[in-house]
């Protein structure tokens, strides 16, 4: 391993002869978690190459997308669920100004 530290990914890349191919760096989470769970069974948990804009390169760890997977759906249900209590708030015929009041507490908590 302290052979590479200070090499490019690419060398390695070469050197063990794998079939990765590098995913664009603009990839969303998922795209990228679907692309390493397609790969063969053997190469599922291997890193990620991802190339940045500028052509660097980049490993990502499957740990790591499933774990910025999981935040972005926990975020997701949190958006969800403040749009389930605006709706309730608009079907029960409230007053204008406490839903656009309560509208506006729950985005807070959704964005700081």
């Amino acid at each position: 391993m302290e052979l590479f530290l200070q090499k490019p990914i690419i060398q390695l890349k070469d050197l063990i002869r794998t079939h990765a191919q590098a995913i664009p760096g603009y990839s969303r989470i998922d795209e990228a978690i679907q692309y390493a769970l397609s790969r063969p069974a053997p190469d599922i948990y291997d890193p990620i190459v991802v190339q940045r804009s500028n052509g660097a390169m980049q490993l990502v760890d499957i740990n790591s997308l499933l774990v910025a997977q999981s935040r972005a759906m926990a975020s997701l249900s949190n958006v969800v669920g403040n749009l389930e209590q605006i709706d309730q708030l608009i079907d029960a015929g409230r007053d204008k100004v406490e839903i656009l009041n309560k509208i506006l507490q729950l985005l807070r908590q959704v964005v700081p």
